[in-house]
């Protein structure tokens, strides 16, 4: 994670924004010296401040409010040794939104509409006002020394703390039976507090052998992870599909369970990345070793527990044909284990890590004089041992016998293509399916929530003093399970901006989101999905001194 550091230039900068979604937001950033406290001409300090509120555009329940602050003291910026101390901090109150629900299959109140999105307003929200909301806290505490003993050689350690909580209540609809809408309201709760502790040690240094020039990178990790899960239960209530109201009062008791999960994982890590250079060719290769070790109890409770070690490799080759261009190939593994994310399943402490191989070959070009970035890349990404449902008497309910591709390109061009207009343009073209599984329905099938085609073109012009942006986005049909019975449709939605500078420290913003007012989903999940924010315009001020 990157975060806004101190740097050797004074400032003050904010903004002020607000939206026809009731959006209010307020941004602070200020950076500026301490030598005149007595802490040395070389101190630097940086602040940032966020107080956002607002609501999103056609989901008239849904609100967000949030706070941050962001300090960070740097000493000896612009010297040999640097010392960093830095915090963050951010704290949310939301309402929760769990969307609309999907037609089961088996529903036949609605059988022209099984396994589609449930025909409703785009404002339809199922969960309570009052009960349900989404509680969340984010603190994290950096100390950065960085030493560079010359030109070539440079040595960091980054040591962090960070805690993040979670409190929070949502309103999954679900069909209550075949044959009606009766809606369930039922009650999802999540009350998690997690902590980490990572170290991270590395030195990078460039030198020169057999008239090649040579450049690595080594370093160590260390981390611990923690987290603490209780749970809390409800019983469910009944709504209409067409007219839930958010106002009802909710009368159920809520019960909190008697265990307590505790899940702690300890990883250590060792990597090395180095890169030969050449005047047409360039050489990368990376190691990494890495040890996990999880150890805990769930909230059921029962044990949970599993040793990974793992190793991945990364290799690259460059060729630059031109000095404006260049052609690559690269490869490269990655492992994920069972218990990753300190899951608290009890299958997962049985199998080993999944493995995956990635393959890529692309080019870059710059055009225009310069000021065009051109890009394209093929890839295939291979996952060889997925899981998948154990079949066998004696199979654990996860075994390793799947297998998951994705084969793709990207083009994409960044920068001016002439002195008034710039362009930022992505296209991507993604074709996933699971190639074996044990559940013969899904072979063959597309990965869910992965659109096969989804771009986004975004133009800027300007002209003296008045700025003109906007561009399209498109995300292709989506399928919202792995047999690929649900689908959503593609969708496409407009931005624009328009800037206006009035005067060298104060300028004029107005963006508008879906111009065009799609209904679209944003989010898919197992019973529900949700739907993306309507047309909206956001207002701004901002200054700079």
């Amino acid at each position: 994670m990157v975060s806004k550091a101190p740097g050797l230039n004074r400032f003050v900068g904010a903004a002020v924004s607000f939206g026809s979604d009731g959006t209010q937001r307020v941004t602070a950033d200020l950076n500026a010296p301490l030598g005149r406290l007595g802490l040395g001409e070389r101190t630097w300090f940086r602040l940032n401040l966020l107080a956002h509120q607002g609501g999103v555009a056609g989901r008239n329940v849904v609100e967000n409010r949030r706070w941050g602050a962001a300090p960070a003291l740097t000493f000896g910026l612009g010297s040999a040794t640097r010392l960093t101390i830095a915090y963050f901090k951010l704290k949310q109150d939301n309402i929760s939104d769990y969307g609309i629900p999907w037609v089961p299959a088996t529903n036949n109140a609605l059988a022209e509409y099984r396994d589609k999105p449930a025909p409703v307003p785009r404002d339809t929200f199922y969960g309570f006002r009052t009960r349900d909301f989404e509680r969340l806290g984010s603190d994290t505490a950096t100390v950065r020394l960085e030493h560079e003993f010359s030109d070539g050689l440079r040595l960091r350690n980054q040591f962090r703390y960070g805690r993040s909580t979670r409190d929070s209540i949502a309103t999954p609809p679900r069909f209550a039976g075949a044959d009606s809408t009766v809606i369930n309201r039922e009650m999802r709760s999540w009350i998690a507090d997690d902590a980490i502790w990572d170290n991270q040690l590395d030195i990078a240094g460039v030198f020169s052998t057999a008239g090649l020039r040579h450049s690595l990178v080594a370093g160590a990790n260390v981390s611990r992870e923690n987290n603490v899960r209780k749970i809390r239960t409800a019983p469910n209530s009944t709504t209409t599909l067409l007219n839930p109201n958010p106002d009802d009062v909710y009368t159920g008791a809520f019960a909190m369970g008697p265990y307590v999960g505790d899940v702690t994982g300890n990883t250590q890590a060792a990597y090395a990345d180095t890169v030969r250079f050449g005047e047409r060719w360039e050489a990368v290769g990376g190691l990494r070793w890495e040890r996990f070790d999880v150890a805990g109890v769930n909230t059921t409770p029962a044990p949970v527990a599993r040793v990974d070690t793992m190793r991945g490799i990364r290799a690259a080759l460059v060729y630059k044909p031109a000095r404006r261009g260049s052609v690559y190939l690269s490869y490269g593994t990655s492992l994920n284990p069972s218990l990753e994310g300190l899951s608290y399943g009890v299958a997962g402490t049985s199998i080993e890590p999944e493995r995956t191989y990635t393959i890529e070959a692309g080019s870059k070009w710059s055009a225009a004089g310069e000021r065009l970035m051109l890009s394209g890349a093929v890839f295939r990404v291979d996952k060889d041992n997925a899981r998948t449902p154990g079949i066998l008497p004696d199979d654990p309910p996860q075994v390793l016998q799947g297998r998951q591709r994705a084969n793709g390109f990207e083009l994409a061009a960044t920068g001016a293509v002439t002195r008034q207009l710039r362009v930022l343009a992505a296209y991507a073209f993604i074709d996933g399916r699971i190639v074996r599984s044990n559940t013969p329905a899904e072979i063959g099938k597309r990965f869910q929530n992965t659109p096969k085609n989804s771009s986004s073109v975004w133009f800027t012009y300007q002209r003296r003093k008045l700025t003109l942006g906007g561009g399209p986005r498109y995300v292709g049909s989506r399928f919202g399970n792995n047999i690929n019975t649900r689908r959503v449709d593609s969708y496409w939605t407009f931005d624009a901006l328009v800037g206006y500078p009035l005067n060298g420290k104060v300028d004029l913003r107005l963006n508008i989101y879906n111009l065009n007012n799609a209904y679209y989903f944003d989010r898919l999940a197992g019973g529900h999905l949700a739907p993306g924010p309507s047309r909206s315009v956001l207002g701004g001020i901002y200054f700079r001194f």
